[in-house]
């Protein structure tokens, strides 16, 4: 039996594993590069290449095993699909038990191919599998040993990692063999009898695309060659070298309407940390205060989390499509039935088109039941050229890599979610891939991330100084001010050195706050639940794997079973949470079922002002600039000297200050200080009082972190609808209260302010100035 015919038959009987694929954009003119799933290095897989108005387009930089960025290879850019298992090498035997007994009896090959083997196993398609050990780099030179043996009877060969490499705009003239030989002169080794060139298509303005398949290292020594000649052209290089921007995280799923999947999405939002989610056949759409945009159907939202604004909305919502901008991006999300005609979806795409013309960035994704090679089916169909004909005139292109289906129903896989983008959008795509996160759909989460050039408007976040106060260490914070000393000077320099200590010793003993907002997980989430998820995960790879054997109705009723106990646990847990809530309310009536009452029956929570402009004009009117004129310097006699400090006047001025209070843009918790306060007391003593003999505030006292509380039910774009609110260093509040006891000691003893004056005094008021103006004139 040819091994040739027994590879493809494995190949088609056993699914391939889903690659976390990271799609890459290639800024050259020919070459880009994209990793495909593990394969026989004489096979001949069908290659996805989309067009140039679906071609998948990539960024320059991507990340090996451990994360880390590597850098762009001279303009190749070459994307490894990265696996949480890989493989080791493998040798191919046919299914034969007796050519295995051969093989066992020749004693030239225990040295060199017994001692090589880790384990032998039979294929979904009943070959002999020899799995090779971790770091054995001969596998083909062990194949050919083992061929020799076998002799004519049956043969033997590796499987090898093989990567694909895009060659764009050749001219419509270049053959295969001409790309072929191009590739021998360029890498000095035959790669002819491999077959290399896998496609050549037609692209766009009359040009073509090549795919090449070449093993790992071949790959990796063309990248780093970094050129081609084919006929006429050479292609130049040069490697980029761009730092990691923040990103936004997009999720992109169908829920197939299952209240379980929905429940499941809130769990992977929170830990996957993700800003914005694009949905297809939602369950229901939910109310305030998430942030929820959908279709007029129910079919098709986007649910937005992590803090960005919703800049932008349509006027009127539409059938089967929802759209927003959202951080400076215009995201739609799009659902397609079946059950449309191509009349039908002509149309809707018109409608999408129309929407989307003249908004840019651009990202169109959701489930458009199309089918086509260009991203990985088995065949095409009309919808998909309709599809790609509407898109081509926004200049989209298609994000989707690899064979990895979207969708896995009992009757079969396909590949029908798929993810658009604009073409100056795309080379700010990173990390595009089909997550195997258990979603209990019959669709798979697609996950991307873009980069955050600085022109979006994400909320921002405070002072990267500021510390996670539960994480405070009162032991180490109080030595670490206690060793501490601040050298005499002036104020200005000993109140600088006095914060540097407090400093230091915040970040001995706290650790930084996560600037993006804290997440916590939903409400009903427990760790039976957490189980049974990696359970049904655990048997839908299982029913996956054995379609086509003799255990696929066992695997299937164990997955049925699985999901089963899931969708029951979650409904279980988010029963008995709503009794306890409901419990909770004899024992404490303003508790949490008070607060959870409210938010949902209150109006939706005001946001701050996102836009830049609107700011500024809001803080110009809200706090107008005044010409300053010379300081004002009054004469003191000399001999009045100005008391220090006492220790009762800093216990009692930092006793009015709360640990609850939010810290100003120092970033120090108010607990801290008063630690600090406790620990060195001598420090802040003479700080204070050199401010007050000196007669110098601290300018490092007087930032000012300002907040802008909108008013319900204002116009935005009035600075009047806007409640100023500005957060002062607590250390410089505390200077200000001692300030403030002194003169209000002054003003109230006798000889100071008259009798008559009752505002701003302690202990009276307007009541009391009402009284004694009601009284006859011979009572006063």
């Amino acid at each position: 039996m040819a091994l040739s015919a027994l590879r493809k038959s494995l190949e088609s009987r056993v699914p391939p594993r889903p690659p976390a694929a990271d799609k890459a954009v290639c800024t050259s003119p020919l070459f880009t590069g994209s990793a495909m799933s593990k394969r026989p290095a004489d096979s001949s897989p069908e290659m996805r290449v989309p067009s140039k108005r679906s071609a998948g387009v990539a960024g320059p930089s991507l990340s090996d095993e451990n994360n880390n960025v590597a850098e762009d290879c001279d303009n190749f850019v070459l994307v490894d699909h990265q696996r949480r298992h890989r493989r080791n090498p493998q040798l191919l035997l046919p299914p034969n038990a007796e050519h295995l007994k051969k093989l066992k009896r020749e004693p030239a090959l225990q040295q060199t191919v017994g001692s090589s083997v880790n384990n032998i196993r039979r294929s979904a398609a009943g070959a002999l599998v020899l799995q090779l050990k971790k770091g054995v780099e001969n596998a083909s030179a062990l194949g050919e040993e083992l061929g020799k043996v076998l002799g004519t009877a049956a043969t033997a060969s590796a499987l090898l990692r093989t990567s694909m490499i895009e060659i764009k705009d050749l001219d419509e003239c270049v053959t295969k063999e001409e790309v072929t030989m191009a590739l021998d002169a360029l890498l000095g080794v035959p790669v002819s009898k491999r077959d290399p060139v896998k496609s050549l298509r037609k692209a766009y303005a009359g040009t073509q695309v090549a795919v090449v398949a070449l093993p790992d290292e071949l790959a990796a020594a063309a990248l780093k060659l970094g050129h081609v000649r084919i006929g006429w052209l050479e292609l130049p290089s040069g490697p980029e070298d761009h730092p990691g921007p923040p990103m936004m995280r997009i999720l992109q799923l169908n829920l197939n309407h299952c209240e379980a999947a929905q429940d499941l999405l809130r769990d992977a939002i929170s830990k996957l940390r993700i800003d914005v989610a694009i949905l297809c056949e939602q369950y229901k759409n939910l109310a305030p205060p998430n942030t929820w945009l959908a279709d007029a159907d129910g079919q098709a939202a986007i649910w937005v989390h992590g803090g960005i604004p919703v800049q932008e909305r349509p006027a009127r919502v539409h059938p089967y499509f929802a759209w927003a901008r959202i951080g400076g991006i215009f995201f739609f999300s799009v659902y397609a039935p079946p059950r449309l005609s191509e009349r039908e979806f002509s149309a809707l795409l018109a409608n999408i088109t129309e929407e989307a013309r003249g908004r840019r960035p651009l990202v169109i994704a959701g489930d458009f039941n199309a089918w086509s090679t260009e991203w990985g089916c088995r065949e095409t169909r009309p919808r998909a050229s309709i599809l790609l004909d509407s898109l081509a005139l926004l200049d989209a292109v298609l994000l989707n890599t690899g064979d990895v289906p979207t969708f896995n129903g009992r009757q079969g896989s396909s590949i029908v979610d798929l993810t658009f983008v604009c073409e100056t959008l795309a080379p700010r795509v990173k990390s595009w891939t089909v997550s195997e996160w258990y979603t209990h759909s019959d669709h798979q989460a697609i996950l991307f991330e873009i980069e955050d050039t600085g022109t979006t408007t994400r909320p921002s976040t405070r002072q990267s100084c500021r510390w996670n106060a539960r994480t405070l260490d009162a032991d180490c914070f109080s030595a670490t001010v206690s060793s501490a000393s601040v050298a005499p000077g002036t104020a200005e320099d000993m109140a600088s050195s006095l914060m540097s200590v407090i400093t230091g010793a915040c970040d001995a003993s706290m650790s930084k706050a996560n600037p993006r907002r804290r997440r916590e997980p939903v409400y009903w989430w427990t760790a039976e639940i957490a189980d049974l998820r990696c359970s049904c995960l655990r048997a839908r790879r299982l029913f996956q794997r054995s379609r086509g054997r003799h255990d696929e109705e066992t695997h299937s009723a164990n997955y049925a079973s699985a999901r089963r106990l899931l969708r029951v646990a979650i409904k279980t847990s988010k029963r008995r949470c709503w009794r306890q809530l409901c419990d909770e309310v004899d024992n404490d009536v303003w508790g949490k079922p008070y607060k959870v009452a409210m938010s949902r029956l209150g109006c939706p929570q005001a946001k701050q002002p996102s836009s830049p402009l609107l700011v500024r004009g809001a803080v110009a009117a809200l706090f107008p600039r005044v010409p300053s004129g010379p300081p004002l310097r009054l004469p003191r006699r000399a001999e009045e000297p100005i008391p220090a400090v006492t220790l009762e006047e800093l216990k009692g001025a930092q006793s009015r200050i709360k640990e609850r209070s939010a810290p100003g843009p120092d970033g120090i918790p108010n607990s801290a200080l008063k630690i600090a306060i406790a620990a060195r007391p001598d420090i802040f003593l003479r700080v204070y009082t050199t401010c007050l003999e000196t007669g110098v505030f601290p300018s490092v006292w007087k930032r000012q972190r300002l907040v802008l509380i909108p008013k319900p039910g204002k116009p935005p774009e009035e600075p009047s609808s806007y409640r100023p609110l500005c957060m002062l260093d607590t250390a410089g509040k505390i200077l200000e209260r001692i300030i403030c006891e002194r003169l209000e000691a002054f003003t109230e003893r006798p000889g100071g302010l008259s009798e008559r004056q009752y505002g701003f005094r302690k202990g009276r008021s307007t009541i009391d100035a009402s009284k004694i103006s009601s009284r006859p004139p011979g009572m006063q």
